[in-house]
């Protein structure tokens, strides 16, 4: 962050330019830039402007890089660089001062640099190319310009799949589908389907009558010569009464249920009951007889709870009026400075001129990690107020 970004000061694009030349600089350098021993150290510096200028930090690099940096990097923001593009011009202006950079000597560079990611992506290209000509081999073999009998197609898939799978076999690359496995398949299956229906019509005809006289048979039979007629008599069933065969269930007389309603002020409080959510208020609910729990939280307001007892077959009417928590200002300020925190929630950095927080009493800590100071304090909140407290970090 720019120096006046870190005093909480109004920012421009001129704290993004600070921000490009530290980038700037730790690329030409390969480190950090600024290092501290804790995170709040690291701002102060940068707040106050205790750090070199890149030209005045000893790096090996040509002096005119160095001064974008320092231009970008300034303490001050009127002498930095406007916005990015007056930077960009500057490095354009010291590229095209130095030898030129051709095409091709950016392409030999790449090479030297990804030589091994190169000649990887150059082994899977000749690899998928060989498994290319293989699939392409293959349906050149399996293509026929007259239709051959079953046998002899099925005989044909089998050597392609098997010649196919040799040549598979040279180039070693996960294993995918096969067109000449696809093709005997297919050719299995319609040499399957063939063969069940040439073993159907070898099978007689068998035709079955169903509770038809005698005569009727013989003339179906006459009908149909190379058929076998069979006549099957089938006795109907007997209805049964399901009422008389079923035993009636005996009646258990269960209890009526209750009727809780529950109501608000505000209405759309979220509810909960024996800990599970039964949406907001207002709410009917249906219920067994017995104790209930039920809490209703409204958004700034303090969480109220109730256990009532309903009773069965009775409508219990429940009113809750939540108290609304409000929020206060506190404004703080500690010598020296300190890190404020709230449990492990930090705060902020002091001085805090706003900090809004709800109402009530608040434990709070401040700390300085650079002189090692740190005191635990409470501070009272009322709702719509400011509170404004001053903290001395060195008295007991």
């Amino acid at each position: 962050m720019a120096p006046e970004q870190c005093r909480g000061e109004s920012v421009d694009r001129r704290a993004d330019v600070f921000a490009l030349g530290v980038v700037l600089l730790e690329l030409i350098s390969g480190r950090r830039i600024f290092k501290n021993e804790n995170e709040y150290a690291l701002i102060r510096q940068i707040s106050l402007g205790e750090y070199q200028k890149p030209s005045e930090m000893g790096f090996t690099a040509p002096s005119q890089l160095l001064a974008v940096c320092d231009r970008a990097m300034a303490f001050k923001r009127d002498e930095r660089y406007p916005n990015c593009a007056e930077m960009r011009q500057d490095l354009e202006k010291w590229l095209h001062a130095g030898p030129p950079s051709a095409a091709t000597q950016v392409a030999a560079l790449m090479g030297q640099l990804f030589k091994e990611d190169i000649a990887l992506r150059q082994q899977v290209l000749m690899a998928t190319d060989d498994r290319a000509e293989v699939f392409k081999k293959v349906k050149q073999e399996i293509s026929a310009t007259s239709l051959p009998s079953l046998g002899s197609l099925a005989l044909e898939a089998r050597t392609i799949t098997r010649k196919s799978l040799e040549e598979m076999k040279a180039v070693q690359l996960p294993p995918r589908r096969n067109p000449g496995v696809l093709v005997a398949v297919g050719l299995a299956a319609v040499m399957g389907v063939g063969f069940a229906v040439a073993l159907k019509l070898q099978q007689p005809t068998v035709i079955v009558v169903k509770d038809v006289p005698d005569a009727s048979v013989a003339r179906v039979a006459a009908a149909v010569p190379d058929a076998s007629v069979e006549a099957v008599v089938e006795t109907p069933k007997p209805v049964v009464d399901a009422g008389v065969a079923l035993t009636k269930r005996p009646q258990v007389n269960r209890p009526k249920p209750a009727t809780l309603v529950i109501q608000s002020k505000p209405e759309g409080c979220a509810l909960t009951v024996n800990g599970k959510s039964q949406g907001v208020t207002p709410k009917t609910l249906t219920l067994e007889a017995g104790d209930e729990k039920i809490e209703a939280q409204c958004a700034g307001f303090a969480a109220e709870s109730k256990t009532i007892h309903v009773a069965a077959g009775e409508s219990t009417t429940i009113d809750f009026a939540p108290q609304p928590l409000g929020k206060g200002i506190l404004a703080l300020k500690t010598s020296p400075w300190s890190v404020v925190f709230e449990g492990e929630k930090e705060l902020g950095m002091t001085p805090i001129p706003k900090l809004e927080l709800s109402a009530g009493t608040h434990t709070l800590k401040a700390v300085n990690t650079e002189q090692r100071l740190e005191k635990t304090f409470t501070v009272t909140i009322k709702p719509g107020e400011t509170t404004a407290k001053t903290l001395d970090l060195t008295t007991p």
